[in-house]
């Protein structure tokens, strides 16, 4: 396989990660549900690793394709990992609130992404190479 075919079957493979990001997002909500405080805390920070890993390589991949809206998806990743650095704070200093906003911060973010710069990715690779990049 050439590299670009490679990079882009590497770049389909974002739908299992989305997947992946999803079930720690069930994983916070049943933790939250429970009232389990250090698995709050523990799933968070999976969260922000997974998510840290999927966008390095995320935006690598964009730039590789050039990809023209790399910035601004690269700006909506970054506010993210600055959204769950300050709720982790919360989080590990006990502020209650912070269970309930967390939860519904990675829900709205992570839907709205998918929807919208995830979404305007994947037509961009649709359109450049035709069919073969699907969801």
């Amino acid at each position: 396989m050439d590299r670009e075919a490679d990079d882009l079957a590497r770049l389909a493979g974002r739908a299992e990660e989305h997947r992946q990001l999803a079930g720690f997002i069930e994983r916070y909500s049943a933790a939250a549900r429970q009232g389990d405080a250090a698995q709050l805390v523990l799933l968070l920070e999976q969260v922000s690793d997974y998510a840290r890993s999927h966008h390095q390589e995320e935006e690598r991949l964009m730039a590789f394709f050039g990809y023209p809206a790399l910035q601004a998806h690269r700006d909506a990743h970054r506010k993210l990992s600055a959204l769950i650095a300050e709720l982790l704070f919360k989080l590990r200093a006990s502020e209650a609130p912070a269970v309930a906003q967390t939860e519904s911060m990675l829900r709205g973010w992570f839907n709205q992404h998918l929807r919208g710069p995830d979404a305007d990715l994947h037509a961009f690779l649709a359109e450049r190479f035709g069919n073969a990049q699907k969801k």
